[in-house]
């Protein structure tokens, strides 16, 4: 297959041809070593058995069989015991959501709206969703068609499945995304971490459910809780106010920030970086925040996930947030660019972030600066940004640990002011994440998931085409979570966007081979590599 253009509706990612993923090109690293162990155990217990102890042409036939049992079974038995390390290196209780009972055939008919999430095989799938259009089990024929097509990869998701089928019964769709799980479960913070490295998402909280542009369903293809109807998951205190709000998926509803930010811990992240706009910063959000975290303190104590700062600079320059966002900073002008960028979005974010939860590298608060081409003359960001860190010296005390997008990497000379870079888009890199070592330091960075259809398609449903670059399961994590094990810092992109579907948090449907997968499988992943393990795949 050949490369292909992706285009970042949001305007985050730039023009750029990518390769897409290829099935089954991964290779399978995890847990060689082990039993590559195990087998030259095997071996010495034969070489001593074999040798001086035990002289072969001194033994009985029974001798040998049972000395040859006996060296099995301890091959065997070494080989669970390291196996059993490294697959339960994280002895914390796992959760385990349960599946409602199989869709009743009998019961479905004809459906103003069509539940896309109604069976979970492909033939069962197939056979709910006909009898929504047409109130009639669909022919054997077109069963096997269809799963067929599923199984080729021709059909990659449920959805494109779906709007194939809805036209062969010549049905305009209204798609439901129930939530095929019977009940979405508490998750416990994370306390079984092994490695050394830190591992950080960057955490998105631009969402308007129920209503667009970011929030109901049509504009993501993985669903959360609370992102149509209020969720008993993200309910707030009775303290909090704000019911206008609360159980949505709303960063104005304190159980929002206190949900996923208590689920971050369950993936056992050390902390998040929050993508701040500018014109988010608004007191009903600050609020909303620290009343998650309040709540958060109290009831896991110190086990609570870290903050840094995403400043995002796509907001400078629209023409949506009122006058002051439609100027695009000049970094020619050093000291009125360098005071804007910082009184805009740095200042007020860490004023109202309690430091005990600032996420510090070497005692100094993370920030990673993006770039979206809005700043003016970027090529002179290198004279800007030791300004910005100085204003911030000389209110908070301490300099920022900066990392900025490569993308500012003009003159040799931005290596000297900043602390790291990262290339926020990774899948034109070969190895899907990209590292670099600096002052120490090992950062890494990737972008594990992508399914951008819908957003991209003024936030409405369609099939996704040959040239939509569209990347769903976990292999691409599994693989990065292998590969980063010695690096310091790994960033992953993103916790939480849903629109563009490169999320890890709760979803309630993760879909391929033909099942679905726990609302929390990239947590479990997360957490299993944090505690050690080396995940197999693909």
């Amino acid at each position: 297959m050949g490369p292909l253009t992706v285009k970042c509706p949001a305007g985050r990612c730039v023009d750029r041809t990518v390769t897409r993923p290829l099935i089954g090109i991964f290779q399978t690293q995890s847990c060689k070593s082990l039993f590559q162990d195990a087998s030259k155990s095997s071996r010495k217990s034969s070489l001593l058995q074999n040798g001086s102890l035990y002289p072969t042409r001194l033994m009985s036939v029974y001798e040998r069989s049972a000395s040859a049992i006996a060296s099995t079974v301890a091959a065997v038995l070494l080989v669970l015991l390291i196996t059993q390390e490294a697959v339960h290196g994280d002895d914390t209780p796992k959760a385990t959501f349960a599946l409602k009972p199989p869709v009743d055939l009998e019961r479905i008919g004809i459906s103003a709206t069509h539940d896309l999430n109604l069976g979970e095989s492909p033939s069962m799938f197939i056979k709910a969703l006909w009898k929504q259009f047409t109130g009639r089990l669909p022919e054997e024929d077109l069963v096997r068609e269809y799963s067929s097509q599923i199984r080729s990869g021709t059909f990659r998701r449920r959805i494109d499945l779906g709007v194939s089928l809805a036209e062969r019964a010549g049905v305009a769709p209204r798609w439901h995304y129930s939530d095929p799980w019977q009940t979405q479960k508490v998750l416990e913070p994370h306390a079984g971490k092994k490695l050394a490295r830190d591992i950080g998402a960057v955490f998105m909280f631009f969402f308007t459910s129920p209503e667009g542009p970011n929030g109901g369903p049509g504009w993501a293809n993985n669903h959360v809780p609370g992102m149509t109807v209020p969720a008993a998951i993200y309910r707030s205190e009775p303290s909090f106010k704000n019911l206008s709000k609360d159980g949505l998926y709303h960063p104005e509803n304190a159980g929002f920030w206190y949900r996923e930010f208590r689920d971050s811990r369950h993936a056992g992240l050390d902390f998040l970086l929050l993508n701040v706009y500018g014109p988010d910063l608004q007191p009903s959000t600050i609020s909303a925040l620290q009343s998650g975290l309040a709540r958060l303190r109290e009831d896991d104590g110190e086990n609570v996930v870290k903050l840094g700062l995403f400043d995002d600079t796509w907001t400078w320059g629209q023409p949506w947030f009122g006058d002051f966002w439609k100027q695009k900073p000049d970094c020619l002008k050093v000291k009125d660019t360098s005071k804007t960028l910082y009184e805009a979005k740095w200042k007020p974010f860490f004023e109202a972030l309690p430091r005990e939860h600032w996420h510090l590298i070497n005692g100094r608060p993370m920030i990673y600066f993006y770039n979206s081409n809005t700043l003016q003359n970027k090529q002179n960001f290198d004279r800007v940004l030791p300004a910005m860190k100085e204003l911030f010296r000389n209110d908070f005390g301490v300099t920022p640990w900066v990392a900025v997008d490569a993308a500012f990497n003009y003159r040799p000379s931005m290596k000297n002011v900043s602390d790291s870079h990262f290339h926020w888009y990774t899948f034109d890199h070969p190895e899907h994440y990209a590292s670099e070592t600096r002052g120490g330091i090992t950062l890494s960075h990737s972008m594990v998931r992508w399914d951008g259809v819908s957003r991209g398609n003024g936030r409405k449903e369609r099939a996704a085409t040959a040239d939509d670059l569209i990347a769903k399961d976990d292999r691409i994590l599994k693989q990065v979570l292998n590969e980063t094990r010695q690096s310091d810092i790994l960033v992953l992109a993103t916790w939480n966007d849903l629109g563009e579907g490169t999320g890890i948090n709760r979803s309630y449907d993760y879909y391929w081979d033909g099942e679905w997968k726990q609302p929390n499988h990239f947590m479990s992943l997360v957490r299993r590599s944090q505690a050690g393990e080396l995940l197999q795949y693909p």
